[in-house]
């Protein structure tokens, strides 16, 4: 979206950690504002996918620690800490991967099939993209082994 790296399982887990999750949509933040968003509409950009101004900070934040090095699960958990819950990080990884869609209107991400699509149009293949190169980091890995670290669902279930 935009350029920003968007985790909207991680962060409606984080948010629900942390009290703030929107009961009523049961995805965002509780009381949000839309005005980003519908300034982006005025002007001609894409606004299927739906972020709250609250929820585009969290998005900001994350791109840009990762875009300074840091990893999804440092990034996960600061942000939790600063949203009030110490519980919440990811499961370490090296790379990531994106999952796509090859449906019916050609090849979506995730969030384009789910949210944009509204999960209606028939999904023909699913492929992990770069998931060749997703592994724990190590020191999750020792963790893991050693069975110390507990995973983010884990965690988030608790």
């Amino acid at each position: 979206m935009v350029g920003l790296h968007v985790s909207p399982d991680i962060d409606s887990v984080l948010y629900g950690l942390s009290d703030l999750l929107s009961k009523e949509r049961g995805w965002g933040v509780d009381n949000d504002s839309f005005r980003c968003l519908e300034r982006m509409k005025q002007l001609g950009q894409p606004s299927w996918f739906s972020l709250g101004d609250l929820d585009l900070a969290t998005h900001l934040t994350r791109t840009a620690m990762l875009r300074a090095g840091k990893s999804l699960s440092r990034t996960t958990g600061r942000t939790g800490q600063q949203n009030g819950d110490s519980r919440a990080r990811a499961a370490d990884v090296r790379r990531s991967h994106l999952d796509m869609l090859d449906t019916a209107k050609g090849t979506l991400t995730f969030q384009e099939y789910f949210v944009r699509e509204r999960h209606q149009i028939a999904v023909r293949r699913v492929r992990f993209e770069g998931a060749h190169r997703a592994h724990p980091a190590p020191r999750r890995d020792r963790e893991h082994r050693s069975g110390g670290g507990d995973h983010f669902l884990r965690r988030a279930i608790r």
